[in-house]
């Protein structure tokens, strides 16, 4: 199978080594060189990187480029043969017209606001321990982490009650990690201030040790400041709904086709009949974050969440050029 060539890898930094190194799995699989840049945010586990990379490969198959904006511009300005890139909707336009200029292909996963759907018959209890355990990882900075949360206006006061006792147990000690900048730490700060809905949980921060409480809002409405940009942390609006069309309706028209869309019902049949109407890059029923995790599925996003799909044989393929070829007895 014929290989596109030198290939450009930037990694994130929520998952910086895992993010970083899986993408070149599939590239070096498929024949590929490979320059990786990690992210500049991420300075200790850059040098690690750069370390493993090192002492695992000649400098003509994989190099480590350490660096931020600068090192980032000067590199895609090189005629790479394929670029693979992971990080925000903003950047990726500019690695996408950087692409472009090459007439090279690109691969993008980003992101978007990522939306569970409870349904009247959902299991509440596995709601909320899928939910709080998938929200609240890694401070909120997973993709795929669920963004907001509709419900029912007749299941509201229960879902609410059952989060606030998991968080109560869960998360009593308010740390859950880091977030990874104090400018991120103002971000989601700007939030809380300019929300109308009402803070039932968390909302306390430490901008000195990066830390931000699992916070819970309730009585949101679709044009709040927290339903605006995707939110990268551990802050879960929730929005009560009575008509589940109106849902629908909503999520297409304020979030275009995010990363992931997940709904809750014992009814999987009318849930896969309720996300089939709505694009995103992936979706799940009664689970969040584990189609992410299974290498045997596709992952990636569509328009503004990415475009390409990778992970286990998938990551192969993208970085594979198939060719024909056609041979005639002389």
């Amino acid at each position: 199978m014929p290989s596109f060539g030198l290939t450009y890898i930037i990694g994130p930094f929520n998952y910086p080594f895992n993010l970083t190194l899986t993408p070149l799995i599939g590239a070096i699989a498929a024949g590929n060189t490979a320059i990786l840049k990690p992210s500049e945010s991420m300075p200790a586990t850059s040098a690690i990187i750069k370390k493993v990379v090192e002492k695992t490969f000649d400098a003509d198959i994989v190099t480590v480029i350490e660096g931020g904006r600068t090192e980032n511009e000067i590199l895609l300005a090189k005629p790479f043969d394929f670029f693979f890139f992971t990080g925000s909707p903003k950047v990726g336009k500019i690695i996408m017209k950087a692409a472009a200029d090459h007439l090279a292909p690109v691969f993008l996963e980003l992101g978007g606001k990522c939306p569970v759907v409870v349904f009247e018959d959902a299991d509440i209890d596995t709601l909320v321990e899928r939910l709080t355990f998938t929200k609240f990882l890694n401070s909120g900075q997973t993709c795929v982490a669920p963004d907001y949360l509709l419900v029912p206006e007749s299941l509201k006061e229960k879902v609410v009650e059952k989060l606030l006792a998991k968080l109560s147990t869960d998360y009593a000690d308010k740390s859950i990690g880091k977030v990874v900048s104090a400018r991120q730490i103002e971000t989601l700060a700007g939030y809380l201030t300019d929300t109308q809905g009402k803070i039932v949980a968390g909302g306390e921060y430490d901008e000195a040790s990066r830390q931000f409480a699992a916070t819970v809002v309730t009585d949101v409405t679709w044009d709040d400041a927290l339903m605006k940009d995707e939110i990268f942390g551990p802050i879960l609006p929730i929005i009560s709904y009575t008509d589940l069309s109106t849902v629908r309706e909503n999520i297409i028209t304020y979030h275009e086709k995010p990363l992931a869309i997940y709904a809750f019902s014992r009814d999987t049949d009318a849930a896969l009949d309720f996300i089939s109407t709505i694009q995103s890059g992936d979706a799940q029923i009664n689970d969040m974050l584990t189609h992410a995790m299974c290498p045997q599925l596709p992952f990636g996003g569509i328009g503004p969440s990415g475009m390409g799909k990778y992970h286990g044989k998938t990551s192969f393929d993208i970085y594979s050029h198939k060719r024909s070829i056609r041979t005639v007895k002389a």
